[in-house]
């Protein structure tokens, strides 16, 4: 048997405390996408001032590896850790289709148990059960009833990886209860399946995903919405240089609602180059378009971005 543990930090390098906070959303349990439709109960664009991503516990055996702590769930596995996704996720035009509904399940890193099987011949499984996010949520305030938000989470995700062949599928569902003083307190049920896959044929690399779920609406609406996303991407090397393009769709539709809450295109192309072993210069332009028009968002929305960069692994 062997005992491990994961305590990871993250840094943001362009602001002004660098340690201090994450430029991302902390805590996941709501809307973590500006382009997110209806979410489950929960705080909605949480922001931590710590920057923890993972901190876990873990025993591995011959029967498997068991972890308990903050770790990243089955949806954020597939959709960004498996390859998958061959464009860069924090910049316009690959930072939605991969991950969209994710924010319905739980985000991309929870509370939790996961067990994760032996790899039997290039197939393994992974299997979670937890909470939502960090912890419930409660709220309180002089002279009025507290309200609570707990989530109980489920997931599994089935993987097989052999030679130039790589494909998932996963399933995560989430229940949120909401009590207290909430507008409508109620029970909501999210759920999401994804499907990825990656096929390298040495000249030309493809890879996918394909996501679809359902949502049970928030804590101040009882109204559910059904999501629907894909993304494909293309890359391939020529010696040190790997150019890359990637496109993909996400929408939103609320039931019984004429329009969608989001209708996403993006795309996104770039090229990265192998300085050293360890040294890989990049660019990068996306774009993002959401084309539904909401009370919010009576427009198109649009954002672009272009990105020069060098990373070094030590």
């Amino acid at each position: 048997m062997k005992a491990e543990f994961v305590i990871e930090q993250g840094i943001s390098p362009t602001n002004g405390q660098l340690f201090g906070v994450r430029s991302s959303t902390g805590q996941q349990f709501a809307v973590v996408s500006p382009f997110a439709g209806s979410n489950l109960a929960g705080t909605k664009n949480a922001f931590s001032t710590s920057t923890n991503r993972q901190s876990y516990l873990g025993v591995t055996s011959g029967i498997g590896t068991f972890n308990m702590g903050y770790q990243y769930t089955n949806a954020y596995v597939l959709g960004t850790a498996s390859g998958y996704s061959i464009g860069s996720e924090n910049i316009p035009g690959a930072y939605s289709s991969h991950q969209y509904g994710n924010d319905l399940v739980g985000g991309t890193r929870a509370n939790g148990l996961t067990y994760i099987s032996p790899n039997f011949s290039g197939f393994t499984v992974r299997a979670q059960y937890g909470a939502a996010g960090a912890a419930p949520e409660t709220a309180v305030a002089t002279g009025v009833t507290a309200s609570e938000n707990t989530g109980r989470r489920f997931g599994v995700m089935g993987q097989y990886a052999n030679g130039p062949l790589s494909a998932a599928l996963a399933y995560t569902s989430l229940k949120s209860t909401t009590v207290g003083t909430n507008a409508n307190p109620n029970s909501r049920n999210g759920n999401l399946t994804q499907l990825g896959a990656s096929y390298d044929f040495g000249v030309v690399k493809l890879a996918g995903t394909y996501n679809t779920g359902k949502s049970g609406g928030t804590a101040d609406s009882a109204v559910s919405s059904r999501i629907r996303a894909y993304q494909v991407g293309l890359s391939a090397p020529f010696g040190a240089f790997v150019p890359y393009i990637t496109v993909g769709k996400a929408y939103t539709q609320p039931d019984g609602a004429a329009g969608r809450s989001a209708d996403l295109s993006q795309a996104q192309v770039g090229v990265r180059y192998s300085l050293s072993k360890r040294t890989t210069a990049y660019a990068m332009y996306g774009q993002t378009t959401d084309n539904a028009a909401t009370a919010a968002n009576q427009f198109a929305y649009r954002e672009r971005k272009t990105v020069i960069g060098v990373t070094h692994n030590f």
